[in-house]
Protein backbone atom coordinates (compact mmCIF):
# COMPACT_ATOMS: atom_id res chain seq x y z
CA UNK A 1 0.00 0.00 0.00
CA UNK A 2 1.47 3.37 -1.27
CA UNK A 3 0.89 6.71 1.23
CA UNK A 4 -0.83 7.51 -1.26
CA UNK A 5 -3.40 5.21 -1.24
CA UNK A 6 -3.90 5.29 2.47
CA UNK A 7 -4.62 8.90 2.24
CA UNK A 8 -7.38 8.87 -0.17
CA UNK A 9 -9.18 5.25 1.13
CA UNK A 10 -8.25 4.57 4.36
CA UNK A 11 -7.53 7.63 6.42
CA UNK A 12 -10.60 9.62 4.75
CA UNK A 13 -9.70 12.21 7.05
CA UNK A 14 -9.06 15.64 5.02
CA UNK A 15 -12.16 16.85 5.95
CA UNK A 16 -10.87 16.91 9.38
CA UNK A 17 -7.18 16.65 9.06
CA UNK A 18 -6.59 19.01 12.20
CA UNK A 19 -9.06 17.09 14.71
CA UNK A 20 -7.32 13.65 13.50
CA UNK A 21 -3.60 14.72 13.87
CA UNK A 22 -4.20 16.62 17.06
CA UNK A 23 -4.49 13.78 19.57
CA UNK A 24 -1.32 11.92 17.70
CA UNK A 25 0.14 15.41 18.39
CA UNK A 26 -0.11 14.70 22.46
CA UNK A 27 1.62 11.28 22.09
CA UNK A 28 4.44 11.87 20.05
CA UNK A 29 6.86 9.94 17.85
CA UNK A 30 7.40 7.04 20.80
CA UNK A 31 3.65 5.79 19.60
CA UNK A 32 4.13 3.21 16.73
CA UNK A 33 0.91 4.97 15.09
CA UNK A 34 2.74 7.75 14.59
CA UNK A 35 6.05 6.46 13.39
CA UNK A 36 3.40 4.81 11.03
CA UNK A 37 1.47 8.06 9.95
CA UNK A 38 5.18 9.32 9.38
CA UNK A 39 5.78 6.56 6.98
CA UNK A 40 2.89 7.32 5.38
CA UNK A 41 3.38 11.05 4.84
CA UNK A 42 7.54 10.38 3.45
CA UNK A 43 5.67 7.66 1.04
CA UNK A 44 3.46 10.23 0.00
CA UNK A 45 6.21 13.54 0.20
CA UNK A 46 5.50 14.05 -3.94
CA UNK A 47 1.97 14.07 -3.88
CA UNK A 48 0.98 15.90 -0.60
CA UNK A 49 0.80 19.16 -2.72
CA UNK A 50 -1.60 17.71 -4.25
CA UNK A 51 -3.79 15.56 -2.14
CA UNK A 52 -4.03 18.52 0.13
CA UNK A 53 -5.17 21.99 -0.11
CA UNK A 54 -3.11 25.04 1.44
CA UNK A 55 -4.93 24.80 4.73
CA UNK A 56 -4.51 21.17 5.04
CA UNK A 57 -0.75 21.48 4.05
CA UNK A 58 -0.23 24.17 6.80
CA UNK A 59 -1.99 21.67 9.18
CA UNK A 60 0.22 18.84 8.25
CA UNK A 61 3.55 20.98 8.44
CA UNK A 62 2.42 21.90 12.00
CA UNK A 63 1.64 17.99 12.92
CA UNK A 64 5.30 17.37 11.58
CA UNK A 65 7.21 20.19 13.44
CA UNK A 66 5.66 19.19 16.55
CA UNK A 67 6.30 14.99 16.00
CA UNK A 68 9.99 16.01 15.06
CA UNK A 69 10.45 17.81 18.54
CA UNK A 70 9.23 15.09 20.39
CA UNK A 71 12.10 12.76 19.10
CA UNK A 72 14.26 14.50 21.75
CA UNK A 73 12.63 12.71 24.29
CA UNK A 74 12.84 9.11 23.20
CA UNK A 75 15.75 6.30 21.79
CA UNK A 76 18.61 7.46 19.41
CA UNK A 77 16.88 4.29 17.32
CA UNK A 78 13.85 5.84 16.77
CA UNK A 79 14.62 9.32 16.43
CA UNK A 80 17.20 8.77 13.56
CA UNK A 81 15.10 6.16 12.11
CA UNK A 82 11.89 8.62 11.87
CA UNK A 83 13.77 12.47 12.03
CA UNK A 84 15.15 12.08 8.16
CA UNK A 85 11.37 10.96 7.14
CA UNK A 86 10.07 14.24 8.88
CA UNK A 87 12.47 16.63 7.17
CA UNK A 88 12.40 15.72 3.67
CA UNK A 89 8.76 15.39 3.77
CA UNK A 90 8.66 19.11 4.89
CA UNK A 91 11.11 20.10 2.58
CA UNK A 92 8.42 18.91 -0.33
CA UNK A 93 5.40 20.60 1.69
CA UNK A 94 7.20 24.10 2.42
CA UNK A 95 8.55 24.86 -1.84
CA UNK A 96 6.95 27.52 -2.59
CA UNK A 97 9.37 30.66 -2.19
CA UNK A 98 8.72 33.61 0.23
CA UNK A 99 7.79 31.87 3.77
CA UNK A 100 11.44 32.28 5.41
CA UNK A 101 9.76 31.74 8.89
CA UNK A 102 8.69 28.25 8.15
CA UNK A 103 11.98 27.70 6.01
CA UNK A 104 13.94 28.92 9.30
CA UNK A 105 11.56 26.58 11.19
CA UNK A 106 12.65 23.41 9.32
CA UNK A 107 16.47 24.67 8.95
CA UNK A 108 16.15 24.55 13.09
CA UNK A 109 15.25 20.76 13.01
CA UNK A 110 19.28 20.03 12.72
CA UNK A 111 19.64 20.68 16.05
CA UNK A 112 17.66 18.39 17.52
CA UNK A 113 20.06 15.48 15.96
CA UNK A 114 23.49 15.53 13.69
CA UNK A 115 21.22 12.80 11.42
CA UNK A 116 19.55 15.97 9.80
CA UNK A 117 22.09 18.54 9.59
CA UNK A 118 23.01 18.02 5.76
CA UNK A 119 19.44 17.78 4.87
CA UNK A 120 18.33 21.15 6.70
CA UNK A 121 21.01 22.74 5.63
CA UNK A 122 20.94 21.81 1.70
CA UNK A 123 16.74 22.45 2.60
CA UNK A 124 17.75 26.43 3.49
CA UNK A 125 20.33 26.60 0.68
CA UNK A 126 17.59 25.54 -2.08
CA UNK A 127 15.32 28.79 -0.32
CA UNK A 128 18.24 31.40 0.62
CA UNK A 129 20.31 30.32 -2.49
CA UNK A 130 18.36 29.53 -5.63
CA UNK A 131 19.25 30.84 -8.33
CA UNK A 132 16.12 29.31 -10.94
CA UNK A 133 14.06 32.17 -8.50
CA UNK A 134 14.58 35.84 -8.77
CA UNK A 135 16.59 37.70 -6.58
CA UNK A 136 15.14 40.54 -3.95
CA UNK A 137 16.50 42.88 -1.31
CA UNK A 138 15.03 40.21 1.63
CA UNK A 139 17.34 37.56 0.53
CA UNK A 140 20.52 39.65 -0.09
CA UNK A 141 20.03 41.33 3.25
CA UNK A 142 19.35 37.49 4.90
CA UNK A 143 23.00 36.54 3.55
CA UNK A 144 24.74 39.28 4.79
CA UNK A 145 22.54 38.94 8.61
CA UNK A 146 23.71 35.04 8.19
CA UNK A 147 27.15 35.90 7.14
CA UNK A 148 27.40 37.01 10.88
CA UNK A 149 26.47 33.04 11.90
CA UNK A 150 29.13 32.19 9.86
CA UNK A 151 31.81 34.08 10.99
CA UNK A 152 31.04 33.27 14.52
CA UNK A 153 30.46 29.67 13.93
CA UNK A 154 33.45 29.25 12.01
CA UNK A 155 31.61 27.97 9.19
CA UNK A 156 29.77 25.77 11.31
CA UNK A 157 26.29 27.46 11.45
CA UNK A 158 24.34 28.81 7.86
CA UNK A 159 26.97 26.72 6.26
CA UNK A 160 25.01 27.65 2.89
CA UNK A 161 27.07 31.34 2.94
CA UNK A 162 30.08 29.50 1.55
CA UNK A 163 27.90 29.00 -1.29
CA UNK A 164 27.05 32.75 -1.64
CA UNK A 165 30.59 34.10 -1.14
CA UNK A 166 31.66 31.62 -3.89
CA UNK A 167 29.13 31.76 -6.27
CA UNK A 168 26.84 34.93 -5.97
CA UNK A 169 28.97 37.87 -6.18
CA UNK A 170 28.49 38.70 -10.65
CA UNK A 171 24.72 37.61 -9.99
CA UNK A 172 24.16 40.21 -7.15
CA UNK A 173 25.91 42.66 -9.22
CA UNK A 174 23.60 41.97 -12.07
CA UNK A 175 20.49 42.12 -10.04
CA UNK A 176 21.55 45.95 -8.72
CA UNK A 177 22.78 47.01 -12.26
CA UNK A 178 18.98 45.95 -13.79
CA UNK A 179 17.34 48.18 -11.03
CA UNK A 180 16.81 51.74 -11.73
CA UNK A 181 16.30 52.91 -8.07
CA UNK A 182 18.80 54.49 -6.08
CA UNK A 183 19.83 51.54 -3.90
CA UNK A 184 23.43 52.96 -2.80
CA UNK A 185 22.37 53.24 0.87
CA UNK A 186 21.49 49.53 1.03
CA UNK A 187 24.76 48.96 -1.30
CA UNK A 188 26.75 50.91 1.86
CA UNK A 189 25.24 48.85 4.59
CA UNK A 190 26.56 46.14 3.07
CA UNK A 191 29.70 46.63 1.97
CA UNK A 192 30.18 47.85 5.29
CA UNK A 193 28.99 44.66 6.75
CA UNK A 194 31.18 42.32 4.78
CA UNK A 195 34.44 44.66 4.98
CA UNK A 196 33.58 44.63 9.10
CA UNK A 197 33.66 40.80 8.64
CA UNK A 198 36.70 40.64 6.66
CA UNK A 199 38.74 43.06 9.39
CA UNK A 200 37.43 40.37 11.82
CA UNK A 201 38.88 37.64 10.35
CA UNK A 202 41.86 39.36 8.98
CA UNK A 203 42.54 40.23 13.06
CA UNK A 204 41.99 36.61 14.36
CA UNK A 205 42.98 34.12 11.30
CA UNK A 206 46.52 33.61 12.78
CA UNK A 207 44.81 31.70 16.09
CA UNK A 208 41.65 30.41 14.26
CA UNK A 209 42.66 29.32 10.16
CA UNK A 210 38.82 28.86 9.20
CA UNK A 211 38.37 32.79 9.62
CA UNK A 212 41.51 32.95 7.10
CA UNK A 213 39.01 30.62 4.76
CA UNK A 214 36.28 33.30 4.96
CA UNK A 215 38.25 35.88 4.64
CA UNK A 216 39.48 34.27 0.87
CA UNK A 217 35.87 33.60 0.10
CA UNK A 218 35.00 37.30 0.96
CA UNK A 219 37.89 38.49 -1.36
CA UNK A 220 36.26 36.01 -4.17
CA UNK A 221 32.45 37.58 -3.80
CA UNK A 222 33.79 40.77 -3.60
CA UNK A 223 36.03 40.39 -6.90
CA UNK A 224 33.06 39.64 -8.71
CA UNK A 225 30.68 41.56 -7.56
CA UNK A 226 32.66 45.11 -7.67
CA UNK A 227 33.99 43.60 -11.47
CA UNK A 228 30.32 43.44 -12.37
CA UNK A 229 28.53 46.37 -10.77
CA UNK A 230 28.26 49.53 -12.36
CA UNK A 231 30.43 52.19 -11.03
CA UNK A 232 27.25 54.71 -10.75
CA UNK A 233 25.83 51.75 -8.25
CA UNK A 234 27.90 53.35 -5.16
CA UNK A 235 28.02 56.60 -3.74
CA UNK A 236 30.98 58.21 -2.99
CA UNK A 237 31.51 57.83 0.33
CA UNK A 238 31.20 53.40 0.22
CA UNK A 239 33.85 54.06 -2.32
CA UNK A 240 36.08 56.36 -0.26
CA UNK A 241 35.27 53.89 2.48
CA UNK A 242 36.12 50.89 0.43
CA UNK A 243 39.57 52.54 -0.60
CA UNK A 244 40.92 53.21 2.12
CA UNK A 245 40.23 49.96 3.65
CA UNK A 246 41.81 47.54 0.28
CA UNK A 247 45.34 50.44 1.13
CA UNK A 248 45.46 49.24 4.99
CA UNK A 249 47.38 46.69 6.14
CA UNK A 250 44.63 45.08 7.75
CA UNK A 251 43.05 44.51 4.65
CA UNK A 252 45.84 42.65 2.79
CA UNK A 253 44.41 42.93 -0.84
CA UNK A 254 48.04 43.16 -2.03
CA UNK A 255 47.95 39.57 -3.75
CA UNK A 256 44.14 40.58 -5.00
CA UNK A 257 44.75 42.36 -8.10
CA UNK A 258 41.45 41.81 -9.95
CA UNK A 259 39.82 43.30 -6.48
CA UNK A 260 42.28 46.18 -6.13
CA UNK A 261 41.98 47.01 -9.82
CA UNK A 262 37.93 46.93 -9.55
CA UNK A 263 38.04 49.59 -6.14
CA UNK A 264 40.82 51.77 -7.82
CA UNK A 265 37.98 51.34 -11.05
CA UNK A 266 34.78 53.07 -8.79
CA UNK A 267 37.49 55.40 -7.37
CA UNK A 268 39.09 56.69 -10.65
CA UNK A 269 34.92 57.27 -11.69
CA UNK A 270 33.96 59.06 -9.04
CA UNK A 271 36.63 61.38 -8.26
CA UNK A 272 38.21 61.77 -11.91
CA UNK A 273 36.40 64.77 -12.19
CA UNK A 274 37.58 67.27 -8.75
CA UNK A 275 39.36 70.21 -9.73
CA UNK A 276 43.27 70.11 -8.92
CA UNK A 277 43.36 70.32 -5.06
CA UNK A 278 45.47 72.83 -3.13
CA UNK A 279 48.10 69.67 -2.20
CA UNK A 280 47.99 68.81 -5.81
CA UNK A 281 49.37 72.90 -6.86
CA UNK A 282 51.73 72.45 -3.35
CA UNK A 283 53.38 69.48 -4.66
CA UNK A 284 53.46 70.91 -8.68
CA UNK A 285 55.16 73.86 -6.37
CA UNK A 286 57.44 71.85 -4.78
CA UNK A 287 59.00 69.65 -7.62
CA UNK A 288 60.31 72.74 -10.11
CA UNK A 289 62.27 73.94 -7.11
CA UNK A 290 65.21 72.56 -4.81
CA UNK A 291 63.91 70.97 -1.92
CA UNK A 292 66.70 70.45 0.04
CA UNK A 293 67.47 73.66 0.11
CA UNK A 294 63.90 75.50 0.64
CA UNK A 295 62.70 73.04 3.58
CA UNK A 296 64.09 75.13 6.46
CA UNK A 297 61.33 73.61 8.86
CA UNK A 298 58.76 71.06 8.85
CA UNK A 299 55.29 72.80 8.50
CA UNK A 300 51.45 71.48 6.91
CA UNK A 301 52.44 72.51 3.35
CA UNK A 302 55.71 70.37 3.23
CA UNK A 303 54.13 67.26 5.03
CA UNK A 304 50.97 67.51 2.81
CA UNK A 305 53.62 67.61 -0.42
CA UNK A 306 55.10 64.44 0.90
CA UNK A 307 51.86 62.43 1.64
CA UNK A 308 50.52 63.39 -1.83
CA UNK A 309 53.73 61.99 -3.81
CA UNK A 310 54.54 59.21 -1.37
CA UNK A 311 49.99 58.62 -2.46
CA UNK A 312 50.63 58.82 -6.19
CA UNK A 313 54.43 58.42 -7.37
CA UNK A 314 52.80 55.70 -9.37
CA UNK A 315 50.65 57.47 -11.28
CA UNK A 316 52.72 60.39 -11.72
CA UNK A 317 55.89 58.68 -11.88
CA UNK A 318 57.70 61.16 -9.90
CA UNK A 319 59.30 59.02 -6.83
CA UNK A 320 60.90 62.26 -5.68
CA UNK A 321 64.11 61.42 -3.14
CA UNK A 322 64.46 65.29 -3.09
CA UNK A 323 61.47 65.72 -1.23
CA UNK A 324 61.74 62.88 0.99
CA UNK A 325 65.22 63.66 2.46
CA UNK A 326 64.56 66.56 4.33
CA UNK A 327 61.76 64.99 6.06
CA UNK A 328 64.59 61.67 6.60
CA UNK A 329 67.00 64.03 7.99
CA UNK A 330 64.49 65.89 10.41
CA UNK A 331 62.95 62.88 11.78
CA UNK A 332 62.90 64.01 15.31
CA UNK A 333 61.13 67.53 14.21
CA UNK A 334 58.74 65.43 11.87
CA UNK A 335 57.61 63.13 14.97
CA UNK A 336 57.13 66.01 17.38
CA UNK A 337 55.26 68.16 14.71
CA UNK A 338 52.99 64.92 14.43
CA UNK A 339 52.63 64.68 17.94
CA UNK A 340 50.69 68.23 17.84
CA UNK A 341 49.11 67.41 14.40
CA UNK A 342 45.02 67.10 15.18
CA UNK A 343 44.15 66.23 11.93
CA UNK A 344 45.04 62.22 11.52
CA UNK A 345 47.44 62.46 8.86
CA UNK A 346 49.80 60.22 10.66
CA UNK A 347 48.03 57.54 10.28
CA UNK A 348 47.57 58.43 6.35
CA UNK A 349 51.30 58.86 6.54
CA UNK A 350 52.33 55.51 7.44
CA UNK A 351 49.91 53.49 5.38
CA UNK A 352 51.08 55.69 2.28
CA UNK A 353 54.84 54.26 3.79
CA UNK A 354 53.51 50.68 4.17
CA UNK A 355 52.21 50.65 0.33
CA UNK A 356 55.39 51.45 -0.88
CA UNK A 357 57.09 48.46 0.82
CA UNK A 358 55.15 45.98 -1.05
CA UNK A 359 56.36 47.51 -4.36
CA UNK A 360 58.66 45.66 -6.17
CA UNK A 361 59.38 48.77 -8.13
CA UNK A 362 61.00 50.31 -5.20
CA UNK A 363 63.21 46.96 -4.30
CA UNK A 364 66.78 46.75 -3.55
CA UNK A 365 68.94 46.99 -6.90
CA UNK A 366 66.01 48.05 -8.79
CA UNK A 367 66.22 51.98 -10.46
CA UNK A 368 63.91 53.35 -7.77
CA UNK A 369 65.84 52.14 -4.71
CA UNK A 370 67.23 55.06 -3.22
CA UNK A 371 63.25 56.17 -2.96
CA UNK A 372 62.59 52.39 -1.67
CA UNK A 373 65.25 52.98 1.22
CA UNK A 374 64.13 56.32 2.14
CA UNK A 375 60.39 55.02 2.60
CA UNK A 376 61.63 52.02 4.19
CA UNK A 377 63.83 54.15 6.66
CA UNK A 378 60.92 56.52 7.52
CA UNK A 379 58.28 53.73 8.21
CA UNK A 380 60.91 52.41 10.75
CA UNK A 381 61.07 55.65 12.52
CA UNK A 382 57.22 56.62 13.05
CA UNK A 383 55.99 53.13 13.56
CA UNK A 384 59.07 51.62 16.03
CA UNK A 385 57.71 51.19 19.67
CA UNK A 386 54.26 51.80 18.91
CA UNK A 387 50.76 49.58 19.60
CA UNK A 388 50.86 48.93 15.67
CA UNK A 389 54.53 48.07 15.76
CA UNK A 390 53.68 44.31 16.36
CA UNK A 391 50.60 44.21 13.91
CA UNK A 392 52.80 46.01 11.06
CA UNK A 393 55.47 43.31 11.69
CA UNK A 394 52.97 40.50 11.74
CA UNK A 395 51.90 41.72 7.91
CA UNK A 396 55.45 42.20 6.49
CA UNK A 397 56.56 38.62 7.79
CA UNK A 398 53.61 36.82 6.37
CA UNK A 399 54.58 39.13 2.88
CA UNK A 400 58.22 37.87 2.91
CA UNK A 401 56.94 34.47 3.27
CA UNK A 402 54.38 34.38 0.80
CA UNK A 403 57.34 33.72 -1.88
CA UNK A 404 55.90 36.14 -3.99
CA UNK A 405 58.63 38.48 -3.99
CA UNK A 406 62.10 38.87 -5.11
CA UNK A 407 65.16 37.36 -2.75
CA UNK A 408 66.12 41.49 -2.70
CA UNK A 409 62.71 42.94 -1.25
CA UNK A 410 62.11 39.38 0.67
CA UNK A 411 65.32 40.13 2.63
CA UNK A 412 64.61 43.92 3.08
CA UNK A 413 61.05 43.08 4.17
CA UNK A 414 62.51 40.70 6.92
CA UNK A 415 64.85 43.44 8.03
CA UNK A 416 62.17 45.53 8.37
CA UNK A 417 60.75 43.11 11.29
CA UNK A 418 63.39 42.61 12.63
CA UNK A 419 63.66 46.86 12.99
CA UNK A 420 60.97 47.30 14.76
CA UNK A 421 60.91 44.39 17.40
CA UNK A 422 64.50 45.79 18.22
Amino acid sequence: MTGSFLIQNVYQNKDNLKGFLQDFIKEGIKIPLNQFLILTFYDAREELLTLYNAEQQEVLQLYLLEIAYSTRDVSDEISKENLPFIVETLANLCVEPGDFTRVNEIWALKNIDACVTDLCNNFAKGHYVNEERPLNLNIIQAWFNYLGDFYYSSRQEAVWISDVLDTQGIRTANYFNAREDDVSYFLDRAINRIITFHRKCKLKEKDNGMLGYISMQIDTYLTDFLKTLNKEKLNTNTVKYLTDYSRSVIACFTYQEELLAAIDGFYHFHFKGEPQSEIESIAAELQTINVEMEVKEINQKYVDAVLYNLENYKENGNCDTKLLEPLDEKIEEFKVWLANDKTGIEAKFIQALYMTLLDTNLAPKTEQETYGILCRSLFVHLVKGTKMAPSYGMGLKAMAKSGAYSEDLTKALLELVDHLKA
